[in-house]
């Protein structure tokens, strides 16, 4: 009980500072940026979580589930690599696609000037996403509390000092914004990469393929249906009742993911405890 005490207090620090950490950057946005604008900002980081969500596909519930069957050190390594390969060539086949159509699908979702630039970004830094998202889980995996709370930490203070700067001495626009997380996401997901580099490979075979995606499909597409419905929700908002409402549904449902802080911590870090 000890151990699972102490994962909760990390990961429930982890968590709740990326709460907080909304509710602290959402009166630096409002006051810079217009309701409406605000309601643009998130609805696109909710579209990129999407597309982060739905490249990863339930690899990392996956990767979970097998990775305590083998003691080996080598067959892990082969797990884990074999996993990542997966994720890479789904984003190779996709990821293309999405950015050539960038503009007429930003403009299907959002109208406004911003839109289609904007989406871009949120394209292009969706492979640093995925290699942050990945590389936490696998020290999530792996008990490496520290490097763990540096990527979990590391990344909102980052976003948050630069939003300050860009705030209160560039009075940066929309398009300035995105470039900032991407830049954000870029530096973290090398880095992540980096801290777990001791268990990557390049895989000669697919041993693993079959029972990795097997497992990874009904988890893959509850994710994915979780993540789609807030997009949906803000679709929704603009088509129905306007941007601004939008803005001002988006930060109610900023200040109401506080709920969820404990039992997210618990569910984190009872995952490897139990496994």
């Amino acid at each position: 009980m000890g151990v699972l005490a102490r994962d909760v207090l990390v990961y429930g620090i982890a968590a709740g500072f990326s709460k907080i950490f909304s509710l602290i950057s959402f009166p630096i946005l409002t006051r810079h940026f217009s309701v409406e604008v605000y309601g643009e900002i998130s609805f696109y980081t909710s579209i990129g979580s999407m597309l982060a969500i739905a490249f990863v596909f339930g690899q990392d519930s996956s990767v979970g589930r097998y990775f305590y069957k083998f003691e080996a050190f080598e067959e892990r390594r082969r797990l884990v690599s074999e996993s990542l390969m997966i994720q890479i060539l789904l984003l190779l086949l996709i990821i293309p696609l999405v950015w050539i159509f960038s503009s007429y699908i930003s403009g299907s979702l959002y109208k406004s000037t911003d839109s289609a630039y904007v989406f871009s970004l949120v394209v292009l830094q969706t492979p640093f996403v995925l290699l942050m998202n990945f590389s936490r889980n696998l020290l999530k995996w792996t008990f490496a509390r520290t490097r763990f709370l540096i990527i979990s930490l590391g990344f909102p203070i980052l976003y948050l000092l630069m939003l300050l700067c860009g705030v209160f001495f560039y009075d940066i626009n929309i398009r300035q914004l995105f470039v900032l997380i991407t830049l954000a996401n870029i530096l973290f997901g090398f880095l992540g990469i980096f801290f777990v580099r001791q268990w990557l490979l390049l895989p000669k075979t697919f041993d693993y393929l079959r029972p990795l995606i097997l497992f990874a499909i009904p988890y893959g597409v509850i994710a994915i249906l979780a993540s789609v419905v807030p997009v949906f929700e803000k679709y929704l908002a603009v088509k129905l009742v306007g941007a601004e409402a939008m803005g001002l549904y988006s930060a109610g449902a900023a200040i109401a993911a506080l709920v969820s802080l404990g039992s997210g911590a618990f569910q984190t870090a009872w995952g490897p405890f139990a496994l």
